[in-house]
């Protein structure tokens, strides 16, 4: 099997892995507006706590959201923008979706 085959199909079991476990766990539920809007203080205090760390885990977050094209982007900018302000909100999500876009 040539190597450039090996490759596309190491990412599509990749991409497939992602969104079975993505599904049978539910994970969107988690993402949801009803849940992060009961967990915004402690997701605000958190960054509050750890600035760095925070926003590194959101934009990885955010690059694997948009890369796998997972319906739950709606709720990450918004929830960007609880977090981090309006602005850096915005810059964050902007660096994030360019980055997962490209991948995709």
């Amino acid at each position: 099997m040539k190597r450039r085959t090996l490759g596309r199909l190491t990412v599509l079991a990749l991409l497939a892995a992602v969104l079975i476990a993505w599904y049978a766990l539910d994970l969107g539920a988690y993402l949801s507006f009803d849940a992060l809007n009961a967990n915004k203080a402690r997701l605000q205090g958190f960054v509050a706590e750890h600035p760095a760390p925070s926003v590194g885990l959101f934009v990885a977050a955010y690059v694997a959201v948009t890369a796998f094209s997972l319906p739950v982007a709606t709720a990450m900018s918004l929830l960007s923008g609880a977090l981090f302000g309006r602005w850096f909100g915005t810059l964050w999500v902007d660096i994030a979706a360019t980055t997962g876009a490209t991948l995709a």
